[in-house]
């Protein structure tokens, strides 16, 4: 539920259940997308986007450290460019980017253009134009939220992808997921046959291997883990692209072990799963059901004349093999992840990424979610969204008290004590902030009363329900009386017959006596003739 403008910039001390009291800001509602569904946002854990004391020395408080962009990638042919190692540095604030940004410019296009010759491959990776970076700046100085498919792109989001110590969350990961399927689908990239996941179907593939597990043989898949083998999910630009038909790669970001980000791609055609980790570790235990689930998908989504040819048997996993020392920082997996998988997709070597660069890759994937923001092409897309029947389930769920957030994170109650609403009780993510809407904010009054009316209209349901019983019960009744009344009947005949048959019985003997006389007569007449 969103707040009055009133109910703006008031800060809130918390009360917890247990008593305890916090400095709460209740200047953030609920997002204003959720409308349109459920996104790909929900998994749980998935991303760490706050300051988190004592976990790592290289996580800073600071909300300013923003890295200077690299807006030059070539220099003179008598003075070229040297490869040195960057540092990361505190930029200034916002109110002060304008003046760091005023930068000479070198004539330089913009990064997922075709670089000239002179221009090495890995700047395609990093590579911002000098007007790209100041248009995103500028957006950065007077934020205004911005729509990315499943995503609001806002000062939040771009302040975790483009900033030194920040983990990246699922909502930037889902973003440029939605944007590589755009571009993929508009043919405004070369790859072709690819598709692109998103975070809440790793949070479905989950779910559906704890259930497979149990029993292998009895499992069958559930129909919105086919609607991904369609093409129908993620509905955020749809494809309608057949796993194994039209398909032959999936590509996704995977959060694991509750702290790190890597980059996976199942290739459908060598039956393999590529795992991208720029901590060289072993994921087999994180990988292993996407190996198990992914080819149950593709064989029931295939063609009836195919299917027989398909297995079942789990894909192998495959363990990229990576630069020693990568991600110093702890903070960059996420980007690594997205930018491994763009090595892959656009078939560069995955070595190209590394430390030097990564604060530029950073930086330029938090532009060109801003650009794909102002792309009437992908506005365009978005207007066609329809979420899909799940997603309506999962909206219709989200009526009375909350207990998770979209993103996954457990709500709390808390209590105001503000001014204008003392005492009020409100549920909302500990993710959330003032900035940042994308998160649940609702007035636990506002949870109770929809919690009423959907009791009243269960309640609505259970009177029709018991008419109808009472109505049921009455014609068993008749019916049953219908069945005494028969009974009845035949236990009359019944009597009846038994009357009947001793009269029989009884008959006979006669005869039978009659017979025996007649008997022992012929038998004396025949002795004494």
């Amino acid at each position: 539920m969103f707040m009055d403008e009133s109910q703006r910039d008031l800060d809130t001390e918390l009360i917890y259940d247990d008593g305890s009291e916090t400095t709460f800001d209740v200047n953030y509602s609920e997002a204003d997308d959720l409308g349109r569904g459920i996104g790909t946002q929900g998994v749980e854990g998935l991303s760490q986007t706050s300051y988190v004391p004592g976990f790592d020395p290289s996580q800073d408080k600071k909300e300013e450290d923003w890295w200077t962009p690299m807006t030059s990638v070539r220099g003179s042919v008598d003075n070229p460019v040297k490869k040195e190692k960057t540092e990361m540095n505190t930029a200034p604030p916002p109110s002060q980017w304008e003046k760091w940004c005023k930068r000479k410019g070198h004539g330089l296009q913009l990064s997922d253009s075709p670089l000239p010759e002179d221009a090495s491959p890995q700047a395609s990776l990093y590579y911002i134009s000098e007007e790209s970076w100041k248009g995103f700046t500028e957006w950065a100085l007077k934020p205004i939220p911005l729509t990315i498919g499943p995503t609001c792109f806002n000062l939040s989001v771009a302040t975790r992808v483009v900033s030194a110590g920040k983990w990246l969350g699922n909502e930037e990961m889902d973003a440029v997921m939605f944007i590589w399927r755009v571009n993929t689908t508009l043919n405004r990239w070369a790859p072709r046959r690819v598709a692109f996941m998103s975070a809440m179907f790793c949070l479905q593939v989950d779910a559906a291997y704890k259930k497979f597990l149990p029993n292998k043989k009895a499992y069958q898949l559930p129909d919105f883990l086919l609607g991904y083998g369609r093409g129908e999910l993620p509905s955020h630009g749809r494809t309608d692209l057949v796993w194994g038909v039209d398909v032959d790669r999936l590509y996704f970001p995977l959060f694991v072990n509750g702290n790190h980000w890597v980059g996976v791609c199942v290739n459908i055609i060598e039956r393999k799963v590529e795992v991208f980790d720029c901590g060289r570790g072993k994921n087999r235990q994180y990988v292993e059901k996407f190996a198990a689930i992914i080819p149950r998908i593709v064989k029931s989504v295939a063609p009836q004349e195919r299917q027989k040819q398909l297995l079942l048997s789990s894909y192998s996993i495959v363990d990229v093999p990576m630069k020693l020392r990568l991600n110093k920082s702890c903070c960059d997996c996420g980007a690594y992840a997205l930018k491994h998988l763009e090595c892959s997709l656009l078939g560069l070597d995955v070595s190209l990424v590394d430390d030097e660069i990564i604060m530029g890759c950073r930086q330029k994937i938090g532009v060109d979610l801003w650009e794909a923001a102002h792309d009437p092409i992908f506005a365009e897309v978005m207007t066609r969204y329809v979420p899909s029947p799940w997603e309506r389930d999962r909206l219709a769920k989200q009526r009375g008290i909350p207990t998770r957030c979209n993103c996954g994170e457990a709500v709390n109650r808390f209590t105001s004590k503000t001014i204008q609403n003392p005492g009020r009780l409100f549920h909302c993510c500990p993710l959330g902030s003032q900035k940042d809407k994308t998160h649940l904010f609702k007035w636990t009054d506002k949870s109770v009363v929809e919690e009423i009316e959907d009791f009243q209209d269960l309640f609505d349901v259970l009177l029709v329900d018991n008419s109808e019983f009472q109505k049921s019960v009455r014609a068993g009744e008749a019916m049953m009386t219908r069945h005494e009344s028969r009974i009845q009947e035949m236990e009359d005949a019944m009597c009846h017959c038994e009357e009947k048959t001793l009269e029989c019985i009884r008959e006979l003997r006669g005869i039978k006596a009659l017979f025996v006389c007649c008997l022992v007569m012929v038998f004396l007449y025949h002795i004494y003739a």
